[in-house]
């Protein structure tokens, strides 16, 4: 449904696979479950948590014979630092979550990261949506619509501890969705900035 990984997200693949100590792969909102299929295709153990997709995650994964493990749960909610993993990955979610529940989560993620684990963390800012049908422009309610500079302080002041790789913004356009079906929004135009973290914790 989502398409490719975008090339920040790739880089990120590339890194845990020059990383001879990472084994384990957290992502916290795995929607349709594109990066959880990539990363077991690459041999690493994943877990993925998300409210919806899990039938149709599980029956693509057993179709091309991979094993991953579907939580299908809130992010908000859900108690995952319970365990601790190599890698923990939030690609494309920050933006749905409503801003009373960013720093708890945040907190969580850091410190279900094992020592000299990594973190990716996209957050979508500056976003316009247009209903293809009519061009007219329109929001979700409870999102937090971060502007680039607010997502950018977000992250540096909650990695100020950890080693950072890379912050970076990059610009994104699409259609939404990507696949005929049903679903519960007109087709919309979506744009964008995404600013990107990879951090390790030391």
């Amino acid at each position: 449904m989502y398409g490719e990984p975008p090339h920040a997200l790739q880089l990120f693949f590339d890194v845990l696979a020059k990383s001879a100590n990472v084994r384990t792969v957290l992502e916290v909102g795995c929607g349709d479950g594109r990066n959880l299929i990539e990363l077991a295709k690459r041999g690493f153990t994943v877990t993925g948590i998300d409210l919806w997709g899990k039938e149709a995650v599980d029956f693509r994964a057993k179709e091309l014979g991979l094993a991953l493990n579907f939580i299908q749960a809130d992010i908000t909610e859900f108690p995952f630092e319970t365990n601790t993993y190599d890698a923990l990955i939030s690609s494309e979610v920050f933006h749905l979550i409503e801003r009373r529940f960013v720093d708890d989560l945040l907190a969580r993620m850091k410190s279900a990261t094992n020592v000299e684990g990594w973190v990716y963390i996209s957050i979508l800012t500056n976003l316009k949506r247009m209903f293809l049908e009519t061009g007219e422009e329109f929001q979700y309610e409870d999102q937090p619509d971060y502007t680039s500079e607010e997502a950018k302080q977000l992250l540096q002041m909650n990695f100020t501890d950890w080693r950072i790789l890379q912050l970076d913004i990059f610009h994104d356009e699409q259609d939404w969705p990507r696949q005929k079906g049903s679903y519960p929004v007109e087709p919309y135009h979506r744009s964008g900035d995404y600013v990107c973290i990879i951090a390790q914790r030391k």
